[in-house]
């Protein structure tokens, strides 16, 4: 066994841009996951003799970009991320020889609305919040630019309040978790949509009207748009759960579908948006960069992501039920490939 892990290592460190080791494990990583992996690589680096990884924080594109760039201790080992990769990236890493990467998800956070603690709590549908946000919409089978100015015109039952809407920038995790779950998700299957070529409809589904109906508030810093909200108590903001659980005294939530997004809800996925948080890891790197399979095994480690777990109490995010956290640790011992997202 000695010898046959020996000649492994060999290999390895024979293939391009593994010439000598690298000392420290490189991560690249979204800002909304920064807690998380600041937190878990401090209990590595306490917990076993290796040197702290470096960490680099980037957009979630930007992180994907560098992770998918190459193979070689000149390209990161890990990303973490808030949102999955795309099969656009996943193809990326393939052309550039990233040709074996392994996912993990190891917990779950969730996008919540909310809104001053002052304020009315709303029962919201995707289909309700398409139809407040879409650039374009349906009317008598045509697609026009929405015009919609207030809830009650969506439905009767909601407040006179004008449509507001503050959240993070067209580019983060977040956005790309609320372009999928909330406008996608609620994008009307209409004769007249599903006639429409892919890309227009793709297009029509996700595109969100502008700074009249949602506004930007920030693009490196969630908390700002708790202070957007303080001067204008109608509007709704879009946060991540954490954020909200760590001021839910100052701040109203809304229920989506029904669903209020609770730990238990998020936990079992019943919650309609809930963003799970990932490891990706370049298998061709484990064997070659020290302590990686190990920082690999503490990401998925119950010390970590059980129901008391130091990352699940400490950070705000919620842990995985049982059969996610049996995943997670099937995955970092078995390292099995990510082949595609359609056969997951």
């Amino acid at each position: 066994m000695f010898r046959y892990s020996a000649v492994i290592l060999l290999l390895l460190n024979a293939l391009p841009g593994f010439a000598a080791e690298r000392e420290q494990i490189s991560i690249v990583g979204s800002p909304s996951v920064l807690h998380a992996t600041e937190t878990i690589t401090r209990h590595f680096t306490a917990n076993w003799n290796h040197p702290a990884p470096t960490l680099e924080i980037t957009g979630a594109g930007a992180g994907f970009g560098r992770f998918c760039a190459g193979v070689g201790r000149e390209h990161p080992d890990i990303k973490t991320a808030s949102r999955r990769i795309t099969e656009a990236e996943l193809a990326t890493c393939g052309k550039n020889g990233v040709s074996a990467i392994t996912e993990i998800e190891f917990a779950r956070d969730a996008l919540v609305l909310v809104s001053n603690v002052d304020s009315e709590s709303l029962d919201l549908t995707v289909s309700d919040l398409y139809s407040a946000l879409a650039r374009e919409v349906e009317v008598n089978g045509k697609i026009v630019s929405n015009a919609t100015k207030r809830w009650q015109e969506i439905d009767p039952s909601l407040p006179a309040n004008e449509i507001r809407f503050i959240g993070p920038s067209a580019h983060s995790a977040l956005m790309f978790t609320f372009l999928e779950k909330v406008m996608a998700a609620g994008c009307p299957q209409s004769p007249a949509v599903k006639a429409l070529g892919e890309e227009r409809r793709y297009r029509l589904c996700r595109d969100v009207r502008g700074a009249d109906a949602f506004r930007e508030a920030y693009r490196t810093n969630p908390a700002h748009v708790l202070n957007s909200l303080k001067r204008e108590p109608a509007a709704i903001g879009v946060m991540q759960f954490s954020l909200y659980e760590a001021n839910a005294d100052t701040l109203t939530v809304h229920r989506i579908n029904g669903v209020a997004p609770t730990t238990e809800n998020i936990s079992t996925g019943r919650y309609p948006l809930v963003q799970p948080v990932y490891l990706y890891v370049k298998n061709r790197h484990v064997g070659s960069i020290p302590g990686l399979q190990r920082l690999i095994y503490e990401f998925a480690s119950e010390r970590a992501i059980s129901d008391d777990g130091y990352l699940t109490t400490g950070t705000g995010l919620v842990p995985l039920d049982d059969i996610g956290r049996n995943r997670a640790r099937d995955n970092a011992i078995s390292l099995q490939p990510l082949s595609s997202l359609q056969s997951e």
